[in-house]
C-alpha cells in the first residue's frame, strides 16, 4: 500500500495496488469493479492481473455476479469453489476460488477488490482478513485522492479568478486614469474662465450672475477634486515618495484647515488632542495630508450637525499613532473587510445619502501602506468610526 499511497491519481492508486498485490501474494487473477453513475451494474476497471484483454473487460450484473452481490451487501464474500454458486460471474473457465471485499469512503462502497485462483479453496479466513485490511487502508487512500483532486480542481479555479479579477481591476484602473486625464484639461480651462468671470476680468457681471458662478466656481473645484483622487488612484511605490522626517501632528493640523469653515457651518466640534513634542515620522508630507483628508473628510461626511470628530496622537518606541473618531451611522461587521477597496461604497445605490465615488479610504489604505504603515477601523453601527493610522518614526 505505499506505494498506492505514493501517488495521488485515483487510476494509479487502483493500478498499484493490483501490482503490489500480485508482486506481494502471487495471485493469479486481481481486479477491481467499480459502479457505473447510476450504481445499477458494476464495471471492470483497467487495471488487472491474470485477465487478457479479451475477458477482462466486462460489467457485472449486481445480482448475478460475486462482486455485484458484494457491492449490494457491503459484506466481503469468501467463495472455496466458484462452481457451487449459483450467481457466480465466469470471467475466465480457469477460475475455481474466488475472494472479494468492499473499499469505502466515507462509508459508501466505491470500489470491489477481487481475486481469484484456478485452485480450489486457494483463500482462507487469514486472506480474507488481510484483504479487508487492505481495503479498508485503500479507502483511505481513496478519500484522500478525492480531497486532493477536489481540491486540485479548487484551486485551479480560484486561480484563473483570481486572475481574471486581477485584469479586470487593471481594466478598471486604467480606464479611470484615462478618463481621469481626459477630463482635466477641459476642466482646468472651465475653472479658469469661470475665476475671471468672478474677478471680473472680462467684464462687469450682474450680482444675481455672481451667485450663479460661486456655485459653478465652487462645483468644479469638487470635481477636480474628485478627478484628482482618481489620478492619484494606483499602487504607490515607496520609491515615488518623498521621503523626510516631517510632524505628523503638523501634517494632520493642516490637513483640518480646509474643514473647520464647513465644521462651523455645521456645528460640528473638532477635539484635538495633538502634543507638539510627538516624535517626526519618515514620509512624504503632501500625501500624508492628502490621506489625513480623506480620513477628516469621511469624518465630517458621516457625522450628524452638532456631532465632535476626536482626533488624537501619540507615540511608543517605534511608531506615531494618530487617530479619527466620529460620531455617526458607523458600519455594520459585513462592511468592514471591504471599505479601503478601490470603489466600495457601503451603500451603492443612487439614493445614497452620502456622495463620493468610494476612493477615499482605499487611497488612504495605499498611501499608509507605501508608508509601510497601518491603518486599522473599529466601528460599530449608530456608535461611529475611530480610523487609526499607525507610522513608524524617522
Amino acid at each position: 500500500m505505499r506505494d498506492a499511497a505514493s501517488t495521488l491519481e485515483f487510476d494509479q492508486v487502483l493500478e498499484r495496488t493490483i501490482e503490489a498485490l500480485h508482486r506481494t501474494l502471487g495471485i493469479e487473477y486481481l481486479n477491481f469493479a467499480i459502479p457505473d453513475e447510476g450504481g445499477t451494474v458494476l464495471v471492470t476497471h483497467p487495471s488487472m492481473i491474470g485477465f487478457s484483454p479479451s475477458e477482462g473487460y466486462f460489467c457485472l450484473p449486481l445480482d448475478k455476479s460475486v462482486m455485484g452481490r458484494v457491492y449490494q451487501t457491503e459484506e466481503p464474500v469468501l467463495i472455496p469453489d466458484v462452481r457451487k454458486v449459483p450467481y457466480y460471474f465466469e470471467g475466465t473457465s480457469k477460475v475455481r476460488s474466488e475472494l472479494a471485499v468492499p473499499v469505502k469512503v466515507s462509508g459508501r462502497v466505491i470500489a470491489v477488490l477481487n481475486a481469484e485462483s484456478p485452485v480450489l479453496a486457494a483463500f482462507d479466513e487469514d486472506d480474507l482478513r488481510l484483504f479487508t485490511a487492505i481495503a479498508a487502508q485503500l479507502g483511505v487512500v481513496l478519500e484522500n485522492t478525492r480531497l486532493y483532486q477536489t481540491l486540485q480542481e479548487r484551486t485551479e479555479e480560484l486561480s484563473q479568478a483570481y486572475e481574471e479579477l486581477k485584469e479586470l481591476d487593471r481594466l478598471r484602473t486604467e480606464l479611470v486614469q484615462n478618463v481621469g486625464h481626459e477630463l482635466r484639461t477641459p476642466l482646468t480651462l472651465v475653472q479658469g474662465y469661470v475665476e475671471l468671470l468672478l474677478a471680473g476680468d472680462l467684464g462687469h457681471i450682474p450680482d444675481n450672475q455672481q451667485a450663479a458662478l460661486q456655485i459653478v466656481h465652487e462645483r468644479t473645484d469638487t470635481l477636480a477634486h474628485l478627478i484628482h483622487n482618481l489620478t492619484m488612484l494606483q499602487t504607490m511605490p515607496r520609491e515615488a515618495l518623498m521621503l523626510a522626517p516631517v510632524s505628523a501632528v503638523a501634517v494632520v493640523q493642516h490637513a483640518l484647515t480646509g474643514f473647520r469653515r464647513f465644521a462651523r457651518e455645521t456645528s460640528i466640534t473638532f477635539r484635538e488632542e495633538l502634543p507638539p513634542e510627538l516624535p517626526p515620522v519618515l514620509g512624504d508630507q503632501e500625501q500624508l495630508e492628502l490621506a489625513f483628508s480623506h480620513l477628516v473628510d469621511n469624518a465630517v461626511k458621516f457625522s450628524p450637525d452638532g456631532g465632535t470628530i476626536t482626533l488624537r496622537a501619540w507615540a511608543d518606541k517605534a511608531w506615531v499613532y494618530v487617530s479619527v473618531a466620529a460620531e455617526g451611522i458607523g458600519n455594520a461587521p459585513e462592511h468592514m473587510d471591504r471599505i479601503f477597496e478601490r470603489f466600495y461604497q457601503v451603500n451603492g445605490t443612487p439614493r445614497r445619502r452620502f456622495g463620493g465615488m468610494g476612493v477615499g479610504l482605499a487611497l488612504v489604505w495605499e498611501i499608509i501602506q507605501a508608508h509601510e504603515g497601518t491603518v486599522n477601523v473599529e466601528s460599530k453601527p449608530g456608535q461611529g468610526s475611530t480610523f487609526t493610522v499607525a507610522l513608524p518614526q524617522a
